[in-house]
């Protein structure tokens, strides 16, 4: 059984699956490779 961010990883991996949307994932320690959403997400934090 799924709970949290478990059962949402599954539903959006599920969902990806079903429309044949490609997944890409972000190597560990390399935040740089999405900086667009790091960056998204450092200034959300600080609001």
């Amino acid at each position: 059984m799924c709970y949290g961010t478990e059962l949402t990883s599954v539903a959006i991996l599920r969902w990806s699956q079903e429309r044949q949307v490609e997944w890409h994932y972000i190597a560990p320690g390399k935040p740089t490779q999405n900086a667009f959403v790091e960056s998204f997400n450092g200034r959300l934090r600080d609001v």
